[in-house]
């Protein structure tokens, strides 16, 4: 692969295949704690306005809990938006 021997890379395909493979395993990781950091804090958000009396609908708007599959979901349809 042209360019790539300075970099630290090997020609083997394989190898760049395990490097792009190990890149998606770590933003999956880190997809996963930012939706559980999303998650945590809608849920203290929620229970903050209980504990102080106030409905939830007074901020205008309802806060959704994520999951991975609901993110590549918008993912996806932001990309088709895009084309």
């Amino acid at each position: 692969m042209a360019g790539l021997e300075g970099h630290g890379y090997t020609d083997s395909m394989d190898d760049i295949v395990e490097l792009k493979n190990a890149t998606v395993r770590t933003l999956q990781e880190e997809l996963e704690r930012l939706i559980n950091s999303h998650n945590t804090a809608v849920q203290r958000y929620e229970q903050t306005m209980v504990d102080n009396g106030v409905p939830a609908e007074e901020l205008g708007f309802l806060p959704k809990l994520l999951s991975e599959t609901a993110v590549g979901e918008m993912t996806r349809a932001q990309t088709d938006m895009s084309l």
